[in-house]
């Protein structure tokens, strides 16, 4: 996979809410099956909600005049 910040490589990493405290209990919409990807040389960090929310929520383009 190319990072489409900077074309870099990205590795398939541990989804971050495996990375959190202790105290913090996932409720049933928060359990992720899938992958996650960040990028070795910017840190660009990509998981299934990321990319979902980037479907629903198109870039608007601001123009200046």
């Amino acid at each position: 996979m190319t990072c489409v910040r900077c074309q870099g490589i990205m590795i398939g990493v541990a989804p971050l809410y495996l990375l959190s405290t202790d105290s913090y209990h996932p409720s049933g919409s928060d359990l992720l099956e899938g992958e996650a990807w960040q990028c070795v040389n910017c840190g660009e960090y990509v998981d299934e909600v990321i990319l979902a929310n980037r479907v629903s929520r198109p870039w608007r383009v601001a123009v200046m005049a």
